[in-house]
């Protein structure tokens, strides 16, 4: 008697929590069945994992405002130059951690792109306004990649590349600049995002090399 009750409460179980399919079709947002079709997910699971990594590109993807702060130091001439010291920014951009339709290797979530306008300035060691203070506004693109650690927080590597405008020892006329960026970041708590990177600056006639150590975060709309 004890035994046929144990077995008629697990049926029981396994008839209401067992039995559920892991993915509500009937209520399921029609912007998933595009990626469902593009990876080629066939079974609950599949399906399942595609949606999860849809609602995670989406949270990181968007319009982004950031700051960033950190030191620079100069080469000019093949001779090290202590005239920068602290080094300040701000970028406005978009990023996107969805997929592309022309590419199935890129995972939402997971592989990311963002394009941005970006000023940099350093202050010089004279002062504030010191004759030899350096500036930079620069359009650039980066390619992120990230992957999950911890619930909430995602971690990953920055490569990336820019051209723009800069002035530099106290010259009245702007130079051309091209930048080379790299670093790590990390996305958490949905929106939000810090970034840890080291961008390599140079002038048209590359006899000016600027490394700028910077901290920035950025947020998400």
């Amino acid at each position: 008697m004890f035994v046929r009750f144990c077995c008629c409460i697990l049926f029981l179980f396994y008839c209401v929590f067992g039995n559920q399919a892991k993915v509500d079709y009937e209520n399921l947002d029609l912007k998933y069945y595009p990626y469902i079709v593009f990876y080629g997910a066939a079974t609950d699971d599949e399906i399942s994992s595609v949606i999860k990594a849809i609602d995670k590109g989406e949270e990181k993807t968007g319009l982004f405002l950031g700051a960033n702060l950190g030191g620079m130091s100069v080469v000019s001439n093949q001779i090290d130059d202590e005239k920068y010291a602290f080094a300040y920014g701000v970028r406005l951009g978009y990023q996107s951690f969805l997929p592309s339709f022309f590419d199935r290797l890129s995972k939402a979530g997971v592989f990311g792109k963002r394009i941005y306008v970006q000023y940099i300035s350093s202050m010089s060691n004279n002062g504030i306004f010191g004759r030899d203070k350096f500036s930079s506004i620069l359009i650039g693109g980066d390619i992120l990649l990230e992957f999950p650690v911890i619930k909430n927080v995602d971690l990953g590597i920055i490569v990336g590349t820019g051209v723009g405008s800069m002035t530099y020892n106290s010259r009245a006329d702007s130079d051309f600049s091209f930048l080379l960026n790299m670093g790590i970041g990390t996305s958490f708590l949905e929106h939000h995002r810090m970034d840890f990177e080291m961008k390599i600056l140079t002038n048209s006639s590359v006899d000016w090399f600027g490394a700028l150590f910077m901290i920035g975060y950025g947020y998400v709309f």
